[in-house]
């Protein structure tokens, strides 16, 4: 199997997240699968941002900076999607970061169960606030479902997703699919269900 068919596009919508990008970017490089490009689109940040992407273009060669006007999340994140080289691809926010093997487990869940979806959960952290979990995170459990079952309200495994990050795609299913730019409320709810009317089992 050819390295770009195994290959992760890691695509990172950037505007004005100086404070976060440094942890963020770690924890990309951090990741215990290595086979990985890394699509950072600058959203006409007006802070260091673009200067922090570059720094660390510079020492990581899988790391490609873009530069864009500002258009909102929606256009950046759909800038990576028309740029991404890889088999798969998976979306990181700015502002947040990844545990070790956050891509790793998404890959070969998605992988062992010849799944066109693999989800994971999430832990929340607001400012003076205990941090949230979407499900239980002393548990280590698995499920593999019909992607029909599976819903990004709560369902019977007793996940909920209704964003685009914490999943894997597969750019067979993705290539033809883009965030609709013209609405700035629930785009990724958006995006995840017309993904998921397009697949046929989730690895969750």
């Amino acid at each position: 199997m050819g390295r770009n068919r195994d290959l992760v596009s890691v695509i990172v919508p950037v505007y004005n997240v100086e404070k976060h990008l440094d942890q963020c970017l770690e924890s990309i490089l951090g990741q215990t699968y290595r086979n990985l490009e890394i699509l950072l689109i600058d959203d006409g940040s007006t802070d260091s941002s673009l200067e922090i992407m570059n720094r660390y273009a510079e020492q990581d060669p899988r790391i490609r900076v873009f530069h864009k006007e500002n258009g909102g999340v929606s256009s950046a994140r759909n800038m990576g999607l028309e740029t991404m080289g890889g088999g798969y691809c998976t979306f990181v926010d700015a502002d947040g970061h990844v545990s070790e093997r956050y891509i790793e487990r998404l890959y070969c869940g998605l992988r062992k169960y010849d799944a066109d979806l693999s989800i994971c959960g999430y832990c929340s952290v607001a400012p003076n606030e205990e941090a949230r979990f979407s499900s239980d995170h002393d548990k280590q459990m698995s499920w593999v479902i019909p992607s029909t079952e599976f819903s990004f309200f709560e369902n019977d495994c007793g996940s909920a997703h209704f964003v685009s990050w914490g999943a894997l795609y597969k750019k067979s299913l993705i290539s033809d699919l883009r965030f609709d730019e013209s609405i700035f409320y629930s785009e990724d709810a958006l995006f995840f269900t017309n993904y998921k009317v397009r697949s046929k089992k989730a690895f969750v």
